[in-house]
């Protein structure tokens, strides 16, 4: 079950403006300063301190190729099962703004 003080800290981080939504990326900074974008798991990991270096933030897919995502050292950290930042990961890259994935983590976790 995710840690409700971190919750409540993401939510405000993701309603707050000062996060950026993207896809495809935990931080997208390709476009440079303040064109900086975020998935919502990124801004998870901002809020919490951890790396969003893709060294430190990638995981092994069954091709062998690699993706953006959440460690399990921060998903266990924060009360995330991996299905639900799935879940969130897809919500958001499905999503203009992050309205609905507020409105996701406000209802289910």
């Amino acid at each position: 079950m995710m840690n409700k003080v971190i919750k409540g800290k993401w939510l405000k981080a993701l309603r707050s403006g000062d996060y950026t939504q993207g896809i495809g990326h935990l931080k997208d900074g390709r476009k440079g300063g303040r064109n900086t974008t975020y998935c919502c798991l990124g801004v998870l990991m901002d809020i919490q301190g951890h790396s969003l270096d893709k060294k430190s933030s990638s995981r092994r897919l069954d091709d062998g190729e690699y993706d953006e995502y959440p460690s399990d050292v921060v998903l266990k950290e924060v009360g995330l099962r991996k299905r639900t930042a799935d879940a969130l990961a897809v919500i958001n890259d499905d999503s203009y703004d992050f309205k609905h994935t507020t409105s996701y983590i406000s209802k289910n976790l």
